[in-house]
């Protein structure tokens, strides 16, 4: 078992923790990413019997750079699976099933204007960003709407009334090349922005 020192900022004490890990998780972890295309290179596994300091202290070693290279990913370090990993007391719950009971809370207070079709999984790179494809009534059956509903973060800085203001900005914004935003929303917990979805992307999609 392994202990690791994890820290959310860099010289804050106060941001730290410390978990435990064995061997067959990091396997585990790693057998997950290359179903998503990573090949990150793991320490040789144990030969039966061998537990001498030099091995133990080469695969430690091993892991310090298995874990050093997962981090230098940006996507990888928001990925969900990282941070359970890493962090696994603050990611407990399951965010596609809260998302669903916020965004169901949201069309009640709009007299059901809105109705969810479908969630999309494996949509976009945030753990904590869930999107869903609906309908508004009164529009044609073909034209569907992106929820998208963004869990607060640990490093949530502002404050509701804040938040709520700077949506309504966001809100406020007209650009003949920016898609407006229908509806926005905000409550304790997180945000809910609703708007057009359009089948072939966006003109970021193309240039990435």
């Amino acid at each position: 078992e392994y202990s690791i020192r994890v820290s959310r900022l860099v010289h804050d004490p106060s941001s730290s923790w410390l978990i435990r890990k064995r061997f067959r998780e990091f396997v585990d972890l790693n057998n997950v990413l290359k179903e998503y295309g990573f090949n990150f290179e793991l320490p040789k596994k144990r030969i039966l019997g061998n537990t001498d300091r030099i091995f133990m202290a080469e695969r430690q070693k091993g892991l310090q750079t298995y874990l050093n290279t997962l981090v230098q990913h940006v996507e990888l370090c928001n990925s969900l699976m990282v941070h359970r990993f890493l962090d696994p007391d603050n990611h407990i719950i399951n965010y596609p099933e809260s998302a669903l009971q916020y965004v169901s809370m949201f069309m009640r207070s709009m007299n059901n204007m809105y109705q969810i079709i479908e969630p999309l999984f494996d949509f976009g790179w945030r753990y904590d960003k869930s999107y869903f494809i609906g309908s508004k009534a009164g529009c044609p059956k073909n034209e569907r709407y992106l929820f998208i509903w963004c869990h607060y973060g640990l490093d949530k800085a502002l404050g509701e009334k804040e938040i709520k203001n700077c949506l309504k900005l966001f809100k406020s914004i007209s650009h003949p090349l920016i898609a407006p935003i229908e509806e926005i929303y905000a409550n304790e917990h997180g945000t809910l922005t609703v708007c057009r979805f359009y089948e072939r992307g966006s003109l970021k999609d193309y240039i990435r």
